[in-house]
């Protein structure tokens, strides 16, 4: 009977984790990139050596951005691994990731890592506006904390946690930022990789839903 327990307990630890994780992909399938990305800006490929999703830097493609095609709610825990590849030095420069990315006007999340030429990771709060010609954005810093700076062709494991506006940001397993947004956005939207003016290697994505 104890040995029946232990089964069951296993079992249903197994199945509740199973339906936490809201998105998984290693990138080792090429046909995941097509089926489950949206590239809005830039040159992005699946790397068939390397098994990653990689953005190449440089003109005109500077700015490179790609979206999860699964729309998310709610409180969630955001791992992947990422890997500098090179840029020119620029405070502009940058990499990271959005939350709640929206399809045309409103207001999402962004996190810049500290790529070559940054000093540290920075949250900002990004509305995105139609202004009669094309849509821009306004950015407002949240935060912003002095950090190492990512060295080239290093990869490095990233775990970004969002829970009720507050953000708990770790580099391989070191924090780096903790901040609460007092006007927090809805938790509704989709999550995006972006790049500006740097090559990256994104790898071993994994989303989870948390209580």
């Amino acid at each position: 009977m104890k040995y029946l327990f232990f089964v069951f307990a296993v079992l249903f630890s197994f199945c509740a984790s199973a339906r936490d994780v809201i998105y998984q992909n290693d990138f080792s399938r090429q046909s995941d990139y097509k089926k489950d990305f949206y590239v809005e800006h830039g040159v992005w490929k699946f790397t068939a050596g390397e098994k990653t999703l990689r953005q190449v830097a440089g003109a005109p493609h500077r700015l490179g951005r790609i979206h999860l095609k699964k729309h998310i709610t709610g409180n969630v825990s955001v791992e992947f691994t990422f890997a500098y590849l090179g840029g020119k030095s620029s405070a502009h420069f940058s990499s990271g990731l959005h939350f709640w990315h929206p399809e045309k006007e409103g207001y999402s999340y962004q996190i810049k890592f500290p790529t070559h030429g940054q000093k540290g990771i920075s949250l900002l709060k990004v509305k995105k506006k139609f202004d009669g010609k094309r849509y821009r954005n306004q950015y407002e810093c949240l935060a912003q904390e002095d950090s190492k700076r990512l060295m080239q062709n290093k990869n490095y494991k990233v775990k970004v946690i969002l829970k009720d506006g507050n953000f708990s940001i770790y580099l391989d397993g070191e924090e780096l930022m903790n901040f609460t947004d007092k006007s927090p956005l809805s938790a509704s939207g989709k999550i995006s990789f972006f790049t500006y003016g740097a090559a990256v290697d994104f790898d071993n994505l994994k989303v989870i839903a948390i209580p």
